[in-house]
């Protein structure tokens, strides 16, 4: 049989699960893809759910509210109600507690439910892993009593939440082998599952069907322990960011090997990552573990400021952690804007991280290394602005030749900058660098007063550059208010700047 059988509706509009919930029949319900038929309604807009409490099968609301889509529990009939309006209706509390808990989350108590867990989280704060085991095997359900939100206060912490936040790495071992042990058990159950739905090929089943139950189920036993490991608490901080906050890198090493790639991306009430906050707080050995477990796309996830991982690292100066970075993200990641529109590289120049920004040039791409922030300076124009001379030269090598010709938003280029910021000597080693890679770089005029280098090296009096500048300028550029200029300097300074000032009026 394919999906669209099993959808099949009677002249009621009746699917298989209709009928099988309304006549109480749970064995049946349990063998149907609820998942996939959850909320497929009939004539009257009822779902099976629906159905299932108008004719109070209690069994099988339970079953149904465990398998169904969170989404397909709030569906309305044609009448406007819900099956929990329905179950109300009816006065059926064992009904109204199923889904009221369902829709409001399983991990949510009331301080009366919660009373008999309190022994349990005092010895988990207090570290005390045989007396909160002892308290476990009293209960029917160890895994809730773990994962239940802690309502007495603020903060709303689970007890991973309360052990993670005080480091108490026996505790955090043995909550995470309780999980496990549950994840393995509906391992288990899957196979049997398995096996179950492997016979019924032979009955007639589509492998359609039997493919798309397989990853149903192979998909739940994934969700169970990380979805439990990302639990958020009132700040939205899961057990793993509490560990980071406080340093806890043994804590931090049980717990990411065992969390799925999502639940590390998890952002805080901050819009912080795990990675973020170890960055902040200076952990780079824990920084280091979490870069090594994380996806690409996690590694690039911004925070309300705008920044990610690449661009906190290379504001703090942390190099060793922008070495892990830089070798596993994308080259598009390592040019990701903030929010002024500085990449990683623009941050590393503007804190004189020179260290940081030698290791981003080897991995990016020479668009990469032309990027504009708001202002529209580009990495070159900001090296040279913060004086960083021989930053600048293996910069220059590694991008294109028509880069050296940009201006920032103010009108100016690298050299034109250079010659306002550099000594003489570093002026012409410069201009000489530019000129064997782009000649045009000399005849192009800049802010404030379109002139051109040489005439701009004879105003702030650095004639060895003003000579070498005026040995390669193009002579066409010179014809005109900067040739005119450039005379007037030299006679005012007595200075030459060539075998005669006048060559290029023959």
């Amino acid at each position: 049989m394919t999906q669209e059988d099993l959808k099949t509706k009677t002249a009621q509009g009746h699917t298989a699960l209709h009928v099988a919930a309304g006549m109480g029949h749970v064995h049946v319900v349990k063998e149907l893809p609820v998942p996939l038929m959850g909320d497929v309604k009939d004539k009257d807009g009822d779902t099976a759910l629906h159905i299932a409490v108008q004719e109070g099968q209690a069994d099988v609301v339970k079953e149904l509210v465990l398998l169904m889509r969170q989404e397909d529990l709030k569906i309305k009939n044609d009448a406007g109600y819900t099956a929990l309006h329905l179950a109300v209706n009816k006065g059926n509390v064992p009904m109204v507690k199923e889904l009221v808990t369902k829709e409001k989350g399983e991990n949510n108590i009331g301080d009366d439910d919660f009373e008999r867990y309190i022994p349990f989280t005092t010895y988990v704060q207090n570290g005390d892993w045989d007396k909160a085991n002892e308290c476990l095997r009293e209960l029917d359900n160890p895994c809730s009593a773990i994962t239940t939100v802690d309502p007495r206060d603020d903060y709303r912490d689970t007890a991973l939440h309360l052990a993670a936040r005080e480091g108490h790495l026996d505790v955090i071992k043995g909550l995470v082998l309780l999980l496990k042990m549950r994840q393995e058990d509906l391992e288990l159950k899957t196979a049997e599952d398995f096996t179950t739905f492997g016979s019924d090929i032979t009955l007639g089943v589509s492998e359609e069907f039997l493919t798309e139950r397989a990853k149903y189920m192979v998909e739940q036993c994934e969700r169970t322990l990380g979805s439990l490991l990302e639990i958020q608490n009132a700040e939205g901080s899961t057990a793993l960011h509490l560990a980071i906050l406080q340093g806890y890198g043994d804590v931090v090493k049980e717990l990411v090997p065992v969390m799925r790639k999502e639940g590390l991306e998890i952002k805080d009430a901050d819009g912080d990552t795990a990675l973020n906050i170890a960055i902040l707080q200076r952990h780079v050995d824990i920084a280091k573990e979490l870069v090594q477990s994380m996806r690409q796309e996690g590694l690039e996830i911004k925070n309300k400021e705008g920044s990610d991982a690449l661009h906190r690292a290379a504001l703090k100066g942390y190099v060793d952690i922008v070495k892990e970075l830089v070798p596993v993200m994308r080259k598009e990641g390592l040019e990701i804007k903030d929010a002024d529109g500085d990449t990683a590289l623009n941050i590393a120049i503007l804190q004189g991280h020179v260290d940081i920004a030698k290791e981003l040039v080897q991995s990016m791409r020479q668009e990469g290394l032309e990027i504009k922030n708001k202002n529209g300076s580009n990495a070159l124009h900001q090296t040279v602005n913060n004086r960083h001379m021989h930053f600048a030269k293996e910069l220059m090598a590694l991008m294109r030749p028509e880069a050296l010709e940009q201006k920032d938003g103010e009108g100016y280029t690298a050299l034109s900058i250079a010659i306002l910021c550099f000594k003489d000597g570093d002026v012409c080693e410069m201009a000489k660098y530019m000129a064997e890679k782009n000649v045009k770089v000399l005849g192009i005029p800049s802010a404030p007063d379109d002139e051109i280098p040489v005439v701009r090296a004879c105003r702030s009096s650095k004639w060895k550059s003003a000579r070498y500048m005026y040995s390669v300028t193009p002579l066409e550029v010179l014809e005109g208010p900067n040739g005119s200029d450039l005379i007037c300097f030299c006679l005012n300074s007595s200075k030459t700047i060539g075998k005669t000032t006048f060559t290029f009026y023959k």
